[in-house]
């Protein structure tokens, strides 16, 4: 059997954070966040955790993964800001609250540009990340050209005439019951949650 190696050269660090922040017993201790530091501070110069067997700590840690680690920010964070006591409705419009756009964007379709690619976007896949009920991904349309200034334009263009669902900081966002019956009946899940339901 040949084995033939992979170079593999990108911002590995940002999905390392990724996976400490949703997985938190895979992740080292924090380091404390000053008022007006970026959340990634969280991060620098922290040891790095002995895990010892990986798989088995990935299995043990799924049962407390964090959809939105983001909303336990300390009250002097900016996304503390964002999600509230109650959920709220939000009118767009310009000049709109800095934190409310950040997240309007974040929730649209988009092209997102990125050095020498441009990568479609779609934000209702992964919806309880953002703490909205995952619901079954549709089909999206896209016109793009390739032309990544046209796509920059495209995406950074002002969020108007629209209203912005903002759910509380204590939602805990699931599947729409059509998302769990689209799963059930999908041929890529015949068995698994039989498997799921014998450990």
């Amino acid at each position: 059997m040949s084995h033939s190696a992979l170079t593999l050269r990108a911002p590995l660090q940002l999905l390392q954070v990724w996976i400490w922040e949703r997985f938190p017993a895979l992740g080292p201790h924090l380091n404390p966040v000053r008022d007006g530091d970026p959340i990634l501070a969280r991060w620098h110069m922290v040891k790095k955790p002995n895990t010892g067997n990986v798989e088995l700590a990935m299995a043990l840690s799924g049962r407390c993964f964090q959809w939105r680690p983001y909303v336990m920010a300390e009250t002097h964070q900016l996304i503390h800001k964002l999600y509230g006591e109650t959920e709220k409705w939000v009118s767009v419009r310009p000049h709109l609250v800095e934190v409310w756009e950040s997240f309007g964007r974040c929730v649209r379709v988009a092209d997102l540009v990125g050095l020498d690619c441009i990568e479609q976007y779609f934000p209702h896949c992964v919806a309880m990340q953002f703490g909205m009920d995952q619901d079954v991904p549709g089909k999206v349309v896209f016109h793009s050209d390739g032309n990544s200034e046209i796509e920059w334009k495209n995406y950074s263009r002002p969020i108007s005439d629209a209203k912005l669902y903002i759910p509380s900081h204590y939602f805990e966002s699931d599947v729409t019951t059509r998302y769990l019956e689209w799963w059930r009946n999908s041929n890529g899940t015949k068995g698994v949650v039989k498997e799921a339901g014998n450990i």
